[in-house]
């Protein structure tokens, strides 16, 4: 199935997903990277993941800006890429959806995280 690479800046939420995604039957290995740019120069060092997730607020680089370098790129143009989110805008929601990337509202508490990371590893199943 591969792993998942996870771009997401905050210390706190990577230890959050790490501990909710022990709760999703199945679920692969996951890295994080903590912006955009780790997360590009990460995929031209390394075989690909099976998915991708990005956060859209990070530092040096947000996610909307990751996923439209990932979409000019030959070599991680099809990487199935999911934008995890808290942002409720539609027109960033319109724009992720136009770039090929599923949205998944991050949750306001632990308990809604596990099913929407479950979400996330059917995502990357299909």
């Amino acid at each position: 199935m591969g792993e998942i690479l996870w771009a997401e800046d905050n210390p706190l939420d990577q230890q959050l997903i790490r501990e909710a995604l022990q709760q999703v039957p199945g679920a692969p290995r996951l890295t994080f990277v903590a912006d955009g740019v780790e997360l590009l120069d990460r995929l031209e060092q390394r075989r690909r993941p099976g998915l991708v997730v990005v956060d859209l607020k990070m530092p040096r680089m947000g996610g909307l800006e990751a996923l439209e370098a990932l979409r000019r790129q030959p070599h991680t143009r099809a990487l199935k890429v999911v934008v995890f989110s808290s942002t409720n805008r539609p027109e960033e929601i319109a724009e992720c959806n136009r770039l090929g990337a599923q949205c998944v509202q991050k949750p306001l508490d632990f308990a809604g995280l596990a099913p929407a990371l479950a979400r996330i590893v059917a995502h990357m199943r299909t």
